[in-house]
């Protein structure tokens, strides 16, 4: 089992110290699992959903931090915002959407695989846990997996939620996916209510860095794969 770390519990050894944040490590063995949904970030090659091409172009040049666009960076973007950014990417119709998984960190390794068509993994290591319940009541609705021509049978509202699902060729059902209609705002949310996961103690000295204060952090390993 993925170990747990806390002021009673220092990190493996050959892993990176953790300083004043180690108090802000949840202990896994106390994690309901099942209350939270999962969004995953990705690496995003190119400029940020928002971001001018000129403004990426010269954070490169400038080598400025999370010029990367790592997945990580991409987390670190986030709880700098305050906020989740929706995107239309992959999308049925117009409506940007947040997207969420209720399969947690720890199942994701048996079910990561690189996607060649889109040059990514279909999971990264990093990311968001959320209340469900807070996440539910904010208006997030699982996806509607069904056959293309249902879409337009949907009401206008509830489109948002459409996956197409015509397998073999078309099958996401096993990502248990939700969605939540354009950007989540995370200020109206306590920090009680959701907390961040990374697969190594080095990460978490990254999110220590970049951030004025260290959310609650899980540290979740990919076991038996590279992050």
């Amino acid at each position: 089992a993925p170990p747990c770390v806390d002021l009673c519990c220092p990190p493996r050894p050959g892993t990176a110290a953790v300083s004043a944040g180690t108090s802000m490590i949840r202990r896994l063995e106390e994690i309901h699992w099942d209350r939270y949904l999962y969004h995953y970030t990705r690496s995003c090659p190119g400029p940020w959903p928002g971001q001018e091409d000129q403004d990426y172009l010269l954070s490169l040049l400038d080598n400025a931090p999370l010029a990367g666009h790592t997945a990580l960076h991409a987390l670190i973007r986030i709880l700098k915002e305050r906020r989740i950014r929706g995107s239309s990417r992959l999308v049925r119709g117009n409506d940007a959407v947040v997207s969420f998984s209720s399969r947690s960190p720890q199942e994701i390794g048996n079910m990561r695989q690189w996607n060649p068509a889109l040059i990514r993994w279909t999971f990264e290591p990093y990311g968001l846990a959320l209340s469900r319940k807070i996440l539910k009541n904010l208006g997030a609705r699982p996806a509607v997996y069904a056959k293309s021509d249902i879409y337009h049978r949907l009401p206008h509202a509830e489109r948002f939620r459409f996956q197409r699902h015509e397998p073999p060729r078309c099958s996401w059902k096993h990502e248990r996916e939700w969605r939540f209609p354009h950007d989540l705002s995370l200020e109206g949310i306590s920090t009680e209510d959701y907390f961040v996961f990374v697969p190594t103690y080095e990460d978490v000295l990254d999110l220590e860095f970049h951030l004025d204060t260290l959310p609650h952090v899980a540290v979740i390993p990919l076991q038996g794969l590279q992050p």
